[in-house]
């Protein structure tokens, strides 16, 4: 079965999985600040093509939106899993892809365990 059938919205299974979480919780302007600057942040370590630091700089981004209670969003989430894939850390970023959505990385049913405490 294809997400895209004749005359119908495409939706993605992700798309489905992560709204209801956004939707149940408003984010605080502080945690707006928080998700701006961290984007800012890794923006600038990925141009500068600093490997070593691009894990650093995602993990303790991570840390950061996890310890504010943030909402992490789809841009943000990109540039982590960037920065994580720019520096081959392809396991990293495929543990917080599966945190995020709860689902497997590889595509099967297996049960996600989520280290950060996700929801």
């Amino acid at each position: 079965v294809g997400f895209r059938q004749a005359g119908k919205p495409s939706a993605s299974p992700a798309a489905s999985v992560a709204a209801p979480a956004q939707q149940a919780t408003t984010q605080t302007a502080a945690q707006k600040m928080l998700l701006s600057r961290s984007r800012d942040l890794l923006k600038t370590y990925i141009a500068r093509k600093e490997v070593t630091k691009n894990v650093k700089v995602a993990d303790r981004v991570l840390d950061a939106i996890i310890d504010a209670s943030a909402i992490l969003d789809g841009k943000t989430l990109n540039l982590i899993m960037k920065a994580y894939n720019s520096c081959d850390k392809s396991e990293k970023a495929i543990q917080t892809f599966e945190e995020v959505f709860g689902l497997a990385g590889d595509g099967s049913e297996k049960e996600i365990e989520r280290i950060n405490g996700g929801s």
